[in-house]
């Protein structure tokens, strides 16, 4: 009995120890996920997998980004005659797109990988408020200013068509594209005046209301640019239509080079509509998918993160297809860009491509002598 008794009384200590031992572990665990979770947007349950492969195609998209917006750049700056107004513009739009690829894409890569797939400081990025208000501005600002400066081409085409004669003496384009580089640089004022009272633990991390709150801006910039364009655009087409033949016939009177300038406006004016209707396709589609995600996805964190890291390649694929397109549109700009691409291409298929530039180059005499009159006109005053 007191054998049994004793054994009895060696088991309880030994099962206390064991729970001694138990907690102790437990307080330990506790303390290290207290301190391996030191920021809120470590909480957050989303799958891994998902995030690698939009990343990845981020990163994909990026260098396309800046491959066609490299090539459109040395193309404008190595053909003197693709310097016009309107492509004046164009090469800003591609010095934008190419700061999304090149700059914004990488920086937001590097923060949304310790977010979404290390989810720990890594690199530091996200511990740094420097980092991250710089990426937030990289991140907003090239989509602002290609929005602004789809609103200076339309009102480009709107002088070209409705007063002809101001257009020649249009000189400062340049001048009003720094404007508009200004004036985007402007709107993140606010942010940066604040940068002292920001806490990385809240308002750089993606889950953060502070974020999701700054997102308003840009809706309201796209909503605003799309309907000023598209409003310019209407009056235009309302103006081309009504009153192109008498605006032609008096600048047939007082010099015929111009009323042949005058209708390579119209040539110009189909490629712009076309890109324009592009541009606010892409655009209405984005908000109209972030809208419904909102509205959807409300309530589950995750899910909204995923949508909305989804929905923003359309902004990428943007920047990518809008090379593409405006050397579509224009005839002069794709040769130049093929040419140009023929010195990054091995011999084989530099000679596919100078087969493809010599068909293109291949006009009729009519068409050819209205390229001579149009190239004696107002576009080299331009």
């Amino acid at each position: 009995y007191w054998q049994h008794l004793n054994d009895q009384m060696e088991l309880g200590k030994l099962n206390l120890n064991n729970t001694s031992i138990i907690n102790a572990s437990m307080q330990n665990t506790s303390e290290n996920i207290s301190y391996m979770y030191k920021y809120p947007w470590q909480y957050s349950q989303h799958p891994i997998g998902v995030f690698v492969g939009l990343y990845t195609l981020e990163g994909c998209i990026a260098l396309g980004i800046i491959f066609t917006n490299l090539l459109m750049i040395f193309s404008f700056l190595l053909n003197k005659k693709l310097r016009t107004p309107t492509n004046i513009i164009v090469l800003n739009i591609a010095c934008v797109d190419l700061l999304q690829g090149l700059v914004a894409t990488p920086m937001r890569l590097v923060m949304n990988y310790e977010y979404s797939i290390a989810k720990e400081v890594v690199y530091g990025s996200v511990s740094n408020k420097y980092f991250c208000i710089i990426q937030v501005i990289m991140t907003a600002f090239p989509g602002s200013l290609t929005l602004w400066m789809f609103v200076v081409v339309s009102v480009d085409r709107y002088i070209a068509i409705q007063h002809p004669y101001k257009y020649e003496k249009l000189k400062n384009i340049g001048r009003i594209c720094i404007i508009f580089w200004v004036l985007s640089c402007v709107q993140f004022l606010g942010a940066i005046l604040s940068l002292q009272y920001w806490s990385t633990a809240e308002i750089c991390s993606n889950y953060s209301s502070w974020m999701q709150g700054k997102g308003y801006i840009i809706n309201i910039v796209i909503v605003l640019c799309t309907s000023i364009g598209s409003i310019i655009h209407i009056k235009i087409l309302w103006i081309a239509y009504k009153h192109r033949a008498t605006i032609l016939s008096q600048l047939e009177a007082v010099d015929h080079s111009k009323a042949v300038a005058y209708k390579k406006g119209f040539r110009v004016l189909k490629s712009t509509i076309t890109l324009f209707g592009f541009f606010v396709g892409m655009w209405g589609l984005y908000l109209i998918l972030r809208a419904l995600g909102d509205k959807v996805f409300g309530s589950n964190v995750s899910v909204l993160k995923i949508w909305h890291e989804s929905i923003n390649k359309l902004v990428l694929i943007i920047s990518l297809l809008n090379p593409v397109m405006f050397a579509f549109r224009q005839p002069s700009l794709r040769k130049a860009m093929l040419k140009c691409l023929m010195f990054c291409l091995p011999e084989s298929q530099c000679q596919r491509l100078s087969t493809i530039v010599s068909e293109s180059t291949n006009v009729t005499p009519a068409s050819h002598g209205d390229n001579v009159q149009m190239s004696t006109g107002s576009e080299q005053k331009g």
